[in-house]
């Protein structure tokens, strides 16, 4: 539940406790866990792995993980989104599967020199916060109501045509207290639905790709013998990676469209005349 006292200008209407706009969101069923991001999915791990000693100094390690998500649960399907964009709100991330090559190579050319590298792609991670705000944000059974006083004049912002408008307006704006929202103005949530049909809603595309990346590495380690006053044992190291997106998570939204292409005077800008001064000395 989300709600959002905004109090008048004056410390006489504070001190009654007088709201000059309340901004209510919730479930339209009343339960909460209507509203929320309340699933479960299972994750499935496994791999294999193997090490081969090409020479005494060159060793090869190379294998591959698998990571597959099973998700039975789905966010509430919004027809008036369906009917509008012509595919479902409510994907998941079930049948999701990343193949994960990886390879290594170290090279210990002498006893104090040992040179690492390898390359693999790596899972992103859990993908709860991508699932997440498709069940928190459906647009299908959580809304929001804001409940204004008309400027000035008596009323608030429900329209007249809401039946008992003033009590809703009263209930809602005088005595707040602060902890509790009045029945009236719950009921009013509930039943006030024409604009969820046009709310925000998101949602993960049936082609969602969980998140991978392609990650390199060249590590060199020495083992360095300083004399007799330092000693021996000191040990150097370097280290370089490297990284690129295979597969990532980007945001858009679907409501902007282009409408045109501004002409190409008003997208460049001319090139400024340095002004130099002058001076007029007499003859």
């Amino acid at each position: 539940m989300r709600w959002a006292p905004t109090i008048s200008n004056s410390l006489a209407d504070f001190q009654a406790r007088q709201a000059g706009q309340l901004l209510y969101q919730y479930s339209i069923t009343g339960k909460l866990s209507d509203a929320s991001a309340s699933f479960d999915y299972d994750q499935l791990t496994f791999g294999a792995q193997d090490s081969w000693d090409i020479t005494p100094e060159l060793n090869v390690t190379a294998g591959v993980r698998f990571d597959g998500y099973e998700m039975k649960d789905k966010a509430p399907l919004k027809t008036s989104f369906v009917n509008r964009y012509g595919f479902a709100n409510n994907a998941n991330i079930d049948g999701n599967l990343v193949v994960q090559p990886r390879v290594g190579l170290t090279w210990r050319p002498t006893d104090r020199l040992t040179v690492r590298t390898g390359v693999g792609l790596f899972n992103g991670g859990a993908p709860d916060v991508f699932v997440g705000n498709s069940f928190s944000n459906a647009g299908v059974f959580t809304n929001t109501v804001t409940i204004g006083r008309a400027v000035g004049g008596t009323g608030c912002t429900i329209p007249a045509t809401v039946a008992n408008a003033a009590a809703i307006c009263a209930a809602a704006l005088n005595n707040v207290q602060g902890n509790k929202i009045d029945p009236l103005v719950s009921s009013y949530l509930q039943t006030n639905t024409s604009a969820l049909g046009a709310s925000p809603t998101s949602f993960i595309l049936p082609t969602f790709k969980l998140p991978a990346q392609w990650k390199t590495n060249l590590s060199v380690d020495y083992v360095a013998d300083l004399g007799e006053r330092l000693g021996d044992g000191w040990r150097f190291g370097a280290d370089l990676f490297y990284g690129r997106a295979d597969s990532a998570a980007y945001y858009t939204d679907l409501r902007l469209t282009k409408v045109g292409t501004a002409p190409t005077a008003a997208r460049s800008m001319p090139t400024p005349t340095p002004i130099r001064p002058t001076a007029t000395w007499p003859c």
